[in-house]
């Protein structure tokens, strides 16, 4: 019975280890993060994320293969530009797009260069 214990407790700490904690943002690194400033001084970008997300459950070669929902990548994408110092007053997207394997969010900073 005590081993049942243990596998089970077990279970759950490598389930919550894989799955993170729900109120954490999700880290995700672009693979493409471009920045410019149009005439009008709008800062404007382009993020560009895999799909998918890894993660190992076990020692070796075991990785577990996700993918992300638009939802989560645009999360990631707040946390990274916060991380950046970029759009300290937030964003807006102007085209979100998945090509089965890439995420492509361009959008604007609220602020622009002059403020």
């Amino acid at each position: 019975m005590q081993l049942r214990k243990i596998l089970f407790s077990t279970g759950w700490i490598a389930l919550a280890s894989l799955f993170g904690c729900a109120s954490e943002p999700p880290r995700i690194e672009p693979q493409d993060f471009t920045t410019w400033v149009d005439e009008d001084g709008s800062k404007r970008f382009l993020y560009v994320a895999s799909g998918s997300s890894r993660s190992r459950a076990a020692p070796g070669p075991n990785v577990l293969t996700a993918t992300l929902s638009f939802d989560q990548i645009e999360e990631g994408m707040g946390h990274y530009l916060r991380a950046q110092g970029y759009c300290d007053r937030g964003y807006f997207l102007y085209d979100r797009q998945y090509d089965g394997t890439l995420y492509r969010m361009s959008g604007e900073c609220h602020e622009s260069v002059d403020e």
